[in-house]
C-alpha cells in the first residue's frame, strides 16, 4: 500500500504539552475513583488504548532498517510479552466470571490490588500507564520523525 508524502512530526509546544499534562491528571484522577472490575472501569481503559492507537497509526514513519541486534532484543521482548499475555488470557477465562477475582487464577490486576488500595496509588498507577502508552508511540524520540501529511 502507498504511503501518503511524509512530513516532520511536531513535538507539542510548551502549552499544549501542559494541556496534555493536565488532561492526562484529570483522567488519571476520575478513572482512579471508579469500582474496580466493573464497565465503567472497562471503558476507562479502552479510551486510552483506542487513542493511543490511533495517535501510533497517525505516527507510524518509514521504516528504517533493523540491525541484528535490535531484532533479537525486539524477538526477546516480544516472547516476554506474549508469554504474560497468555497468562493473563488464561487466569481472566479460568475466573468464576470477568468481574469476580479468583486468587487461584491471578491476574495482574488482582497482584496489584494490595499496593492500589488507596485512591493516590490508583491514580499514579494510571498517570504511569498513560505516559507508558504515549511514550511507546512517541516515534520522534525512537528516530522515526516521518509521518504522514
Amino acid at each position: 500500500m502507498d504511503r501518503p508524502s511524509l512530513g516532520i512530526v511536531q513535538r507539542p509546544n510548551a502549552r499544549q504539552h501542559a494541556a496534555l499534562s493536565i488532561a492526562a491528571l484529570a483522567y488519571a484522577l476520575a478513572a482512579s475513583g471508579l469500582p474496580s472490575r466493573g464497565w465503567l472501569a472497562t471503558a476507562a481503559i479502552l479510551a486510552p488504548v483506542v487513542l493511543v492507537t490511533v495517535r501510533a497509526e497517525r505516527l507510524r514513519g518509514v521504516r528504517q532498517p533493523i540491525d541484528i541486534a535490535t531484532r533479537r532484543t525486539v524477538t526477546a521482548w516480544s516472547a516476554l510479552l506474549l508469554l504474560g499475555l497468555a497468562w493473563e488470557a488464561w487466569s481472566f477465562l479460568n475466573q468464576p466470571a470477568w468481574n469476580i477475582a479468583a486468587y487461584t487464577h491471578p491476574t495482574l490486576s488482582i497482584l496489584l490490588d494490595p499496593l492500589l488500595t488507596h485512591r493516590a496509588a490508583r491514580a499514579a498507577g494510571w498517570l504511569l500507564w498513560l505516559y507508558a502508552g504515549w511514550r511507546l508511540t512517541d516515534r520522534a524520540r525512537s528516530g522515526l520523525t516521518a509521518v504522514p501529511e
